[in-house]
């Protein structure tokens, strides 16, 4: 059994779809569609027409930045978020790069898992409670897809289409969240 791939999974995937709940309960469902498939548009052009999966590759990288920048309000050094966030998710990427383990990988589960899938549901606790049950029912859908296309399919979930699908809709998270939850 690996932990990082239930963690991944079960726990730290699901989270985003919270976003959908939020987008049904504020009538923003065509916002958040609009949102999924520009950068859905915008990936796939990147990587399969124009070859360029380094740029989008650099928007993931500054979304993520972005987006965790709010999950290191409580380390008191006298620097900005946003450049807490950019120290911590370059030295989880480039870690890995200097020694023979998956450190990087695992100090960024550990972030996930511990500090900011917990604040994610915290900060957005306001929208869930209004509809409990459906938020319940679409984070258990979503990892049971995740989970049935891992044992039917595992190469999948690994693949380069997959990994351009999930950065989309990772930048998409992002700015949903941005848009609409964070700064309504």
């Amino acid at each position: 059994m690996n932990l990082k791939k239930i963690l991944i999974k079960n726990f730290i995937a699901p989270h985003g779809i919270t976003d959908l709940t939020h987008s049904i309960i504020y009538d923003n469902y065509d916002k958040l569609l609009k949102i999924q498939l520009a950068t859905f548009t915008i990936s796939e052009l990147l990587t399969n027409a124009f070859h360029q999966k380094i740029i989008l590759d650099f928007i993931f990288f500054t979304t993520t930045i972005i987006h965790f920048r709010k999950d290191f309000n409580t380390i008191n050094i006298d620097i900005p978020n946003v450049l807490k966030s950019f120290i911590f998710v370059t030295t989880c990427l480039y870690i890995d790069k200097l020694f023979p383990y998956e450190f990087g990988i695992d100090m960024l589960l550990l972030f996930m898992s511990f500090i900011h899938v917990p604040n994610h549901y915290k900060n957005n606790y306001k929208y869930i409670k209004k509809e409990p049950v459906l938020n319940f029912l679409l984070l258990l859908a979503f990892a049971g897809c995740i989970n049935s296309v891992d044992n039917l399919h595992p190469e999948l979930l690994v693949s380069e289409q997959v990994l351009t699908i999930t950065k989309s809709i990772i930048i998409s998270h992002v700015v949903y969240s941005e848009k609409y939850i964070t700064n309504p």
